[in-house]
C-alpha cells in the first residue's frame, strides 16, 4: 500500500496538486449540528494530523515530496528503474 501511496503522490506533485490543495472541503470540516460528533470540528486538528502523516508516509511536509531517507523512497525508486525508461 505505501508504494501505490507514493505513486498516486508523485502523480500528484507532476500534476501540480500540492500541499496547499490538501485541505477538505468547508462543507467536509464543518462542525456536525446532530450526531456523535455533534460540535466537535476537525478544522483545528487538521495542520496537527497532516504533519503526523507526513511523517509516517515519509513525505517532506513544506514540498509533500517524498524523502530520500524514507523506506518508501527505495521501494518507489526500485520501481521508476524497472519500469520508467
Amino acid at each position: 500500500m505505501l508504494l501505490t501511496t507514493n505513486l498516486m503522490r508523485a502523480f500528484n506533485l507532476q500534476h501540480r496538486v500540492g500541499v496547499d490543495l490538501e485541505r477538505p472541503s468547508p462543507r467536509w470540516s464543518s462542525t456536525p449540528v446532530d450526531g456523535p460528533a455533534k460540535g466537535i470540528s476537525i478544522a483545528s486538528h487538521w495542520d496537527g494530523m497532516l504533519d503526523n502523516y507526513y511523517r509516517l508516509m515519509g513525505w517532506d511536509r513544506l514540498t509533500g515530496e517524498i524523502r530520500a531517507d524514507s523506506t518508501g523512497a527505495i521501494r518507489f525508486n526500485l520501481v521508476l528503474c524497472r519500469y520508467v525508461r
